[in-house]
């Protein structure tokens, strides 16, 4: 199953949300393959999180240059990646003229199929082509959220790409929901804000998950580590709640 972790927004959690849906499904499913693919060209999945090295290249070198995705798989104390390339900053112009440019993403994974069971898309921000190759590619979307009014615009940006992708490439794609990450209920304005968006995510039929991941210094200092959130710091509150959210996604 390919999963694409997608908002158009940045400073939503979502590659802290990629890598531990890879790592948790990795450690709650040990006899099945996991792998996160870093497909943003800010590369914080690769250096920061899975501290990779990249030095035998990265994805856009599978999308350009014909080398194997699996050739350039990399095993770390976090978990399989397939590292990110600077290159990607390019996409939009790079695959501008290219009739596939929506489909190179998904024929560069085709070869993974049959080697992970889970892989997990680690998206771009922002409005490029990056994002809509992703949706492509997966079988399903998970769109992490915070609870602020900026994310408004964002949810119904990222409900629009789904939809032109549904239409014209990839029919079959699911949305597991809206996750709501760095979560703090403490806070009046956060469950006002929390509200809205939940109401226009029923608007646009799109499932909230009812598992909210919560803020926790573990997550910052697994990465500075490079170890697996669900290694280093299994009782840790966004550790329960990742798990928790794999649970509810039934995967």
């Amino acid at each position: 199953m390919i999963i694409a972790i997608a908002d158009h927004k940045g400073g939503v959690g979502k590659t802290t949300t990629a890598a531990a849906l890879a790592q948790g499904l990795a450690v709650m499913h040990p006899r099945k393959k996991t792998i996160l693919i870093d497909a943003d060209a800010q590369g914080t999945a690769t250096r920061t999180v899975y501290g990779a090295s990249g030095s035998r290249g990265g994805l856009y070198d599978v999308l350009f240059n014909g080398a194997s995705a699996a050739d350039l798989v990399e095993e770390t104390e976090a978990g399989y990646i397939l590292p990110y390339s600077r290159e990607l900053a390019n996409l939009d112009t790079k695959t501008a003229k290219n009739p596939n440019r929506y489909t190179m993403l998904r024929d560069a994974l085709a070869e993974l199929r049959s080697v992970y069971d889970f892989i997990i898309i680690d998206t771009p921000p922002g409005l490029g082509v990056g994002i809509l190759q992703a949706l492509t590619a997966a079988d399903a979307v998970l769109i992490p959220v915070g609870a602020d009014p900026e994310i408004i615009n964002s949810v119904m940006q990222i409900n629009a790409s789904i939809d032109t992708i549904k239409k014209g490439y990839n029919p079959a794609l699911q949305i597991l929901g809206a996750v709501f990450t760095m979560y703090d209920g403490r806070a009046v304005i956060t469950r006002q804000h929390e509200e809205y968006i939940t109401q226009l995510c029923k608007r646009l039929k799109i499932p909230v998950c009812k598992t909210h991941i919560r803020n926790g210094v573990k997550v910052k200092e697994a990465h500075a580590l490079k170890k697996s959130l669900f290694v280093y710091a299994p009782k840790a509150n966004p550790t329960e709640d990742y798990r928790a959210l794999i649970k509810e996604l039934k995967l």
